[in-house]
């Protein structure tokens, strides 16, 4: 798979402490970038490049009661374990989730949402580059092809899709190379709403669309959760492509020249 290397650079992490270092001149490179983005993305989709292997969910759970408002779908389930605990509003009915490895895609739709700069700095008689810029996914979704979900402990096997209906983050990536070689370390995304918009999709259980409801009042009901798990496995993602290939070699080979004309 090609994609941009990205890394968030830490001076500490670097072993820089103590030095005396200039901070360098930034320069705008967000024609570069563009042009980079351009050429890789149809590599990409040619490849099937488009999806990352991504962990699981681990038992994610709520309570719900009777008298939710999705009581109505609630009785659509005829299993008569369920239908006993609706029986009693004030009874919780446990619902409950867990699936195996997914795919998080389209990685193929990064775009760049804002400037981006570079920086050139001196490490030991070395050049090295930071390269810094805001991204989206235009298209955010991750799929889990094997779940089991749990409703009054009574077990189902399904398919569950989330998907971001609109691009509601930005992720602020850095890029640090020395002798053609690219490095992650680590990475900032912040969503610009309070919570991270989810369309749930669930195929292959007697009751898809009252699955799909209480898994969107389970995301509802932790925010924080899912948005942190979100900004985790973005994050994890891109850092995992950029260890196994090299495909910040054509981006820095352009910031190089960049480089050469604007610093010397």
């Amino acid at each position: 798979m090609v994609i941009p290397t990205v890394l968030l650079l830490t001076l500490g992490a670097l072993g820089t402490s103590g030095l005396n270092i200039v901070i360098p001149p930034v320069h705008d490179v967000s024609t570069i970038v563009d042009d980079y983005l351009a050429f890789i993305e149809p590599i990409m989709r040619a490849r099937g490049d488009t999806e990352i292997e991504i962990d699981g969910i681990n038992d994610a759970q709520i309570s719900v009661h009777g008298h939710h408002l999705i009581k109505h779908h609630l009785k659509l389930a005829d299993h008569p374990k369920l239908q006993e605990l609706l029986k009693d509003p004030s009874i919780p009915i446990p619902f409950s989730l867990s699936c195996e490895k997914g795919k998080l895609g389209d990685i193929s739709t990064l775009k760049r949402v804002g400037p981006a700069s570079e920086k050139l700095w001196h490490f030991s008689g070395e050049d090295s580059i930071t390269l810094t810029a805001q991204y989206t996914l235009k298209t955010m979704y991750a799929k889990y092809p094997k779940c089991k979900i749990y409703l009054a402990n009574v077990p189902y096997k399904g398919q569950i899709t989330l998907r971001a209906p609109h691009s509601n983050f930005t992720t602020t990536l850095d890029l640090f190379s020395r002798k053609k070689e690219c490095y992650f370390t680590d990475y900032s995304t912040h969503f610009n709403d309070k919570t991270l918009e989810l369309k749930t999709t669930v195929k292959g259980t007697p009751y898809n669309k009252l699955f799909e409801q209480l898994i969107d009042y389970l995301i509802k009901k932790n925010p924080n959760d899912v948005r942190n798990k979100a900004n985790d496995r973005l994050s994890f993602a891109l850092a995992a492509s950029a260890r196994k290939h090299k495909g910040c070699l054509f981006l820095d080979n352009s910031i190089r020249q960049h480089v050469k004309n604007k610093h010397q």
